[in-house]
C-alpha cells in the first residue's frame, strides 16, 4: 500500500502540467469567443447606423415633399395670404393640416436617425466595458422608433393626395 500512494502521488505531479495546459486551453476559448461575439455586436453596430442614416435621408425627402406641396397650394393655387378666411373649406384645412403633420413627422425622423446614427457608435467607442452591448441594444430599440415615425410620415403624405383628390373634386363642382 505505501508504494501505491508513492505511485498515486507520482501521478498527481504529473497531471498538473495537464491542468494548467487546459485551463490556459480553456481560457484561450473564452478570449476568442469574446473576440468573435464582439465582431458580430460591430457588425450589428454599423447595420443600425446604416439603416438611420438611410431612413434619415428619404425622411428628409419626404419632408421636402409635404412642404412643397404646402408652398405650391398657398403661392400658386390660393394666390393670397396664409390667413384662414371663411371660404376655405373642410377640404383644404384638412390637406393643409395632413402636409404639416407629414412635414413634422418627417423632420422629426431626420432628427432622431440623426443622433442614433452619431451617438450610437460614439458611446460604443468612448464607454466602459459592455457599451458595445448597450449602444447596439439603445439602437435597435430606437430604430424601430425611427421607422415607425418614418412610416407615419409616408402614410400622412399618402393620405394627403386623397385630401387632394376632394380638394380638386370641390373645386371641380364649383
Amino acid at each position: 500500500p505505501a508504494a501505491r500512494s508513492c505511485s498515486d502521488a507520482r501521478n498527481f505531479r504529473a497531471r498538473r502540467p495537464q491542468r494548467k495546459m487546459l485551463h490556459a486551453h480553456k481560457a484561450n476559448l473564452q478570449t476568442n469567443l469574446r473576440q468573435r461575439l464582439l465582431a458580430i455586436r460591430e457588425r450589428e453596430l454599423d447595420y443600425y447606423t446604416d439603416i438611420n442614416r438611410n431612413i434619415g435621408n428619404q425622411a428628409a425627402l419626404i419632408a421636402g415633399f409635404a412642404y412643397s406641396g404646402i408652398r405650391y397650394h398657398y403661392l400658386v393655387e390660393r394666390q393670397h395670404s396664409w390667413q384662414l378666411s371663411d371660404g376655405d373649406s373642410l377640404e383644404e384645412v384638412v390637406f393643409t393640416s395632413l402636409l404639416t403633420m407629414a412635414m413634422g413627422c418627417g423632420l422629426q425622423t431626420v432628427l432622431i436617425a440623426m443622433l442614433v446614427a452619431m451617438l450610437g457608435p460614439s458611446l460604443a467607442l468612448r464607454g466602459g466595458d459592455g457599451a458595445l452591448h448597450d449602444a447596439v441594444k439603445g439602437m435597435q430599440a430606437w430604430t424601430s422608433a425611427v421607422l415607425v415615425l418614418f412610416l407615419l410620415s409616408l402614410f400622412l403624405l399618402q393620405a394627403r393626395a386623397s385630401a387632394l383628390l376632394a380638394l380638386r373634386a370641390r373645386a371641380r363642382a364649383h
